[in-house]
């Protein structure tokens, strides 16, 4: 029973091929009883001349009463067999005013009352049509009483019945073949792509004969290339932190078997020393890799009303003890109060990455500027310093990760500004490296929306 209630194309293309056709049946009955409509009068004012034409030559009365009633006989006898809910009348004046012939219903009209040519007179409440025409020696009236409305339709409609079912039927199957013709090419292009196994992300090599089906083909195999070009990323990411990891580990290792033979205090002081430093580089790593994680992540964004400016103090008070531990001066130039709707941990991945990178690449006793201001529905944050800089053909790289531009003794992993161009993307905003003339330090430049868009 469900798979009758799924949606499909058929169901879908039968629908509206029942509605076009109820639609064309509807038009059809309104035309053919406006054609009825004007078949009628026109019949009754022919039908009119006709008899007028034949009474001319009748001179006698009684002939003429003769005329005038087998006319009627005979027009009543024909709506009686067909079953028409009609009425006729016959009114055969003479010129002199007698009454030659009249139908019964129709005894209380004079000919005064009745138009000229075509008309509409009233009898008990019952509209009729009548048509007039005077001769030399005749004056002749034929009546026929108004089509009910209903019953022209329903007749009609059920005489529309049959042809438009028959053609109903024709036009199903023709289009039903042709459209299961036409999605044939998509069942082949899913049972190829089905047939395909979880790691084959290579193009689709199907050739689309059909111009409908182009645009499909195209866009999976762009998206094919996507996710190959990601899995590849990804590969090289894993590939990278290992290596990455590595190196602290045998620190560790070799430091830890040191510490465990060494016999002298200074040579297990110092030991000691390297493997405090090998487990603070893996630990900052484990922690770089799980913000890249999370803020390059599509998870929803929690979202706080806060004021960035106090946020960011308090960042720089946790980062103080390292800049003064390298005679390195902090400043922030900011507005008292600049209230956005943000996450704050992105926000302070954000600013802790981009000022860490800074005081741990700026040379001694250098300088760390950090400024906010709004700029209409953006804040904009700048952190600029005084060191050596980045050169030119460094400049597309320093936002790709594990890639470290100047200073490689400088700790750190080369993530910082992978986390922050991720953290900027997942809050709708962008970072840029601004020009600077060479060896005048850096300036990044963040811009995020007051109100975050999302990744």
């Amino acid at each position: 029973m469900k798979r009758w209630r799924q949606p499909t194309l058929v169901k879908r293309m039968m629908l509206g091929l029942i509605s076009v056709f109820f639609l064309v049946w509807c038009v059809l009955i309104g035309f053919s009883y406006w054609n009825v409509m004007r078949g009628l009068e026109k019949s009754t004012y022919n039908f009119g001349n006709y008899a007028s034409e034949y009474l001319e030559s009748i001179e006698d009365v009684r002939q003429a009463r003769m005329f005038a009633q087998g006319i009627f006989e005979i027009q009543s006898r024909q709506l009686k067999d067909e079953k028409d809910p009609f009425a006729i009348g016959v009114q055969l004046w003479s010129k002199e005013g007698q009454v030659v012939f009249s139908s019964p219903e129709f005894d209380d009209l004079r000919l005064h009352d009745i138009a000229v040519g075509v008309g509409t007179v009233q009898v008990r409440g019952q509209a009729f049509q009548s048509v007039r025409t005077d001769l030399e020696r005749w004056n002749l009236v034929l009546f026929t009483s108004a089509v009910d409305l209903r019953w022209a339709i329903q007749e009609i409609a059920i005489s529309l019945l049959p042809p438009m079912g028959i053609a109903f039927c024709l036009v199903s199957v023709v289009l039903w073949m042709v459209v299961r013709r036409g999605l044939r090419p998509l069942d082949l292009l899913s049972a190829h792509i089905a047939a395909r196994s979880p790691d084959d992300l290579q193009p689709t090599g199907v050739v689309a004969h059909y111009a409908e089906l182009r645009p499909l083909q195209e866009a999976l195999d762009d998206m094919l290339k996507k996710l190959r070009h990601k899995v590849s990323r990804e590969t090289a990411f894993v590939q990278e932190a290992a290596h990455e990891l590595r190196t602290p580990m045998a620190v560790v290792s070799a430091q830890a078997h040191v510490l465990r033979k060494a016999q002298d205090p200074l040579e297990r002081l110092d030991a000691e020393k390297h493997l405090d430093d090998a487990l603070a580089r893996a630990s900052h790593l484990v922690e770089q890799l799980l913000q890249l994680a999370y803020v390059g992540s599509e998870s929803q964004l929690v979202l706080l009303r806060l004021d960035v400016v106090r946020e960011v103090a308090a960042d720089l008070a946790t980062l103080a003890p390292m800049a003064l531990a390298r005679h390195i001066e902090l400043g922030l130039d900011a507005p008292d109060q600049l209230m956005m709707d943000t996450e704050r941990q992105t926000f302070k991945s954000i600013l802790l990455n981009l000022v860490g990178n800074a005081i741990r690449y700026v040379p001694a006793g250098g300088k760390v500027d950090v400024s906010m201001a709004l700029d209409g529905a953006d804040m904009v944050l700048v952190v600029a310093d005084n060191g050596a800089g980045i050169a030119p053909e460094q400049r597309g790289l320093v936002f790709d990760r594990f890639h470290r531009a100047g200073d490689h003794e400088a700790p750190g992993a080369g993530l910082g500004l992978s986390i922050v161009l991720q953290a900027c993307r997942r809050l709708g905003g962008q970072v840029h490296l601004r020009d600077v003339p060479a060896g005048q330090g850096c300036q990044f430049e963040v811009r995020l929306p007051l109100k975050a868009r999302g990744a």
